[in-house]
């Protein structure tokens, strides 16, 4: 489903950092995966590559078995990809509902109150225990419940793959665990490829493959 070959990253400015070189990667409809290492490793670098957001500077980049161009990615990261990250990135000022359809709108879906769309949305809402927030704003939300929206909003267009960056790296030790139960579920239960970039081992051994990027290295764990 999601596959790398041989690609490479560094920073040129303000002076040249090697993050890796020559680095393969793969996962497989519904498996999932954690990626591990010490910050500057270039562990949510490599994320965004392969979701990509960011540009390798050499190397091949597979999703779902098309070779990803310039011409193709953004098609196909609206396609096939959601994303979850550290900082949640809610419109503090907009309803739940409003933020979890973001991507629908984004591709001009009809998301108008009674759509299929909309009853999508509430669905996921559901999901995650967050059906009666639906018309809160986000601001009005704790932690933990913003990370819920975020998740379901990654969910939003039924993407086949959730790469996440440090999910719960901003919540309390009782909140982040029950957000690494629901990201396994929802990912067990609608057969996603899941792949995570942690520094919390609890999260990382809940997934199936385990990586440690190291010296430019990724390593099987």
């Amino acid at each position: 489903m999601l596959k790398a070959k041989r690609i490479s990253k560094t920073f040129y400015s303000p002076k040249p950092v090697k993050l890796f070189e020559d680095l393969n990667f793969e996962a497989d409809a519904g498996e999932t995966v954690a990626i591990m290492g010490r910050s500057g490793e270039g562990k949510s670098t490599l994320l965004h590559i392969l979701g990509t957001l960011e540009d390798a500077c050499s190397g091949e980049l597979f999703i779902a078995g098309e070779n990803i161009s310039h011409a193709s990615k953004n098609e196909l990261r609206r396609k096939h990809i959601g994303f979850i990250f550290q900082s949640f990135h809610l419109l503090e000022d907009f309803s739940v509902i409003d933020n979890l359809l973001f991507p629908a709108k984004i591709l001009r879906t009809d998301t108008r109150v009674g759509s299929e769309k909309f009853e999508q949305g509430m669905h996921l809402l559901e999901k995650v225990g967050l059906a009666d927030r639906a018309g809160f704003l986000a601001k009005q939300l704790s932690g933990g419940e913003k990370q819920r929206v975020a998740i379901a909003r990654a969910l939003c267009n039924n993407p086949d793959i959730i790469l996440a960056d440090e999910p719960s790296g901003n919540l309390d030790g009782i909140t982040a665990g029950a957000i690494h139960d629901l990201l396994m579920d929802l990912a067990a239960s609608q057969h996603k490829t899941f792949v995570v970039v942690t520094h919390n081992k609890d999260l990382a051994d809940l997934c199936q493959t385990k990586y440690m990027l190291s010296g430019g290295k990724l390593q099987a764990l």
